[in-house]
């Protein structure tokens, strides 16, 4: 299994930690100046067009559907409440346990991507993506110069996380 620590996040837990045992808990102290030679790539994409489904305001949604229910209000609202609670229980996306309760997976999403495809689009900014080496040429704290420690995992910037344009 891959750590989750970046290279620097490592060099800050060597120096405080030097035991093969685990971290207890608590806050500790760095001080620690090291020399540092990062080599990779970033790659920035295109801005790139998106349906910004996350700022459909929910609440707003479901008062329209039943209002425009009609006479089906209260069947609607079943139904609705019905497929709140056992996408609650599921806790994630239309996939896993969703794909085992719905019959026929591929027009379900299908109907969803029709209703998603007619709303208005929004552009956000290109991802960023960096591959890259970090290496620790010195530890000026100790005067040594120590072996690399690399860093290989693509990374998308945090703007480009939240589709931020």
């Amino acid at each position: 299994m891959q750590s989750s620590l970046t290279a620097i996040e490592k060099l800050a837990l060597a120096s405080v930690f030097k035991s093969k045992e685990s971290l207890p808990p608590g806050i500790y102290e760095i001080n620690r100046t090291v020399t540092l030679q990062i080599s990779g790539t970033v790659e920035k994409a295109e801005p790139e067009e998106y349906t910004p489904t996350e700022k459909i305001p929910l609440l707003a949604t479901l008062a329209l559907v039943l209002e425009k229910s009609g006479f089906t209000r209260e069947w609607s609202k079943g139904i609705l409440i019905d497929a709140m609670k056992e996408a609650m229980a599921f806790d994630e996306k239309a996939d896993g346990p969703v794909k085992d309760r719905i019959k026929d997976i591929a027009a379900a999403m299908a109907h969803v991507k029709e209703v998603t495809a007619a709303l208005p689009k929004d552009i956000r900014e290109g991802k960023t993506f960096v591959c890259c080496v970090v290496n620790e040429l010195s530890d000026m704290s100790t005067g040594s110069s120590s072996s690399s420690t690399e860093s290989t995992q693509p990374q998308v910037a945090p703007a480009a996380q939240t589709g931020a344009a």
